[in-house]
């Protein structure tokens, strides 16, 4: 659209335009389609300015970044996703959430969408620094993210040779090197798979209780990776997680039930059942919501 066009339009189209094109920017960069997501880019940044200038409001919108370096925005951003993790579950929290959000707007509103530079931090030393860079970028690369966020603990993690998005999300240049590691959740027998994921998720439920709203995103990838191990051995091991059905702390077995629910969708769903009815929240209020979801198709588990 050009500039002309939305600066005839009224103040309601033009907001409306606005809102519509945030979703259209993501959907255009989770398909790959460059060249659709560079001009929604211009348009919606543009449009951006044409309201600033409407509400009379230089600062709407505005980060506060702008003009910081683009090295100085990579070190802020590595400042505000530790200390957001540091302060995790205080009534400091949101505040740094909001901080780590402005850094990733200004990176994302520079030209190009300047998220990408946030690839680099998938091999950042500490994994606070590494987890906001994976989520940050991952509407960029949607598949390489998500390997990430799996195997987020790997201090030696590198992706692997193919598979993922790496040449269609146009970030070859820096994964040049592509030697994966052996995955060490493919060492693990059995047994020490599901007392992984038993102490996984019981620290997932501790950080539930305490408000600890990253600790427990950053458990969730952790805990993905374990079902995707187990679900990828012969026969889909997922059912090694039956016996957790029984497990003392109510979110060990809202999490085992709901991983197994493809695999013994009765017992699964029987599961869920007593733990809807047991009224031990939040975890009952979970389970209840998820039947809901099973039952109305929303929720279809894989």
């Amino acid at each position: 659209m050009a500039d002309a066009e939305f600066k005839a339009m009224s103040d309601d189209t033009l907001g409306e335009r606005f809102r519509s094109l945030i979703g259209a920017y993501d959907g255009a960069c989770k398909a790959y389609e460059h060249a659709k997501a560079a001009e929604i880019h211009r348009e919606f940044y543009a449009i951006e300015d044409e309201l600033r200038r409407r509400r009379k409001d230089e600062d709407w919108r505005r980060t506060g970044l702008e003009a910081a370096s683009l090295e100085e925005i990579i070190e802020r951003f590595k400042e505000c996703a530790i200390a957001y993790e540091d302060a995790d579950g205080s009534d400091e929290t949101e505040y740094l959430y909001w901080d780590l959000d402005k850094v990733k707007d200004e990176l994302q509103r520079r030209p190009g969408d300047q998220r990408r530079v946030l690839f680099a931090l998938y091999t950042h030393p500490d994994i606070r620094v590494r987890q906001a860079a994976a989520d940050a970028t991952q509407t960029l690369a949607p598949l390489l993210s998500r390997h990430r966020k799996l195997n987020i603990d790997d201090d030696s993690w590198a992706p692997p040779a193919e598979g993922l998005d790496i040449e269609r999300a146009r970030v070859e240049s820096v994964f040049a090197t592509r030697a994966q590691k052996p995955n060490k959740l493919s060492e693990l027998s059995i047994e020490q798979l599901r007392q992984r994921f038993v102490d996984l998720t019981l620290r997932q439920s501790e950080a539930e209780m305490y408000g600890q709203i990253a600790k427990y995103n950053r458990l969730y990838g952790q805990i993905d990776a374990i079902k995707d191990e187990l679900k990828g051995r012969s026969g889909d091991q997922r059912i090694a997680l039956i016996p957790l059905f029984e497990h003392p702390n109510a979110h060990v077995r809202l999490v085992a039930a709901t991983a197994t629910l493809t695999v013994v969708p009765e017992a699964a769903r029987k599961a869920l059942e007593e733990l809807a009815e047991s009224k031990e929240y939040p975890q009952a209020g979970t389970a209840s919501g998820r039947l809901r979801h099973l039952d109305s198709g929303f929720f279809k588990p894989t």
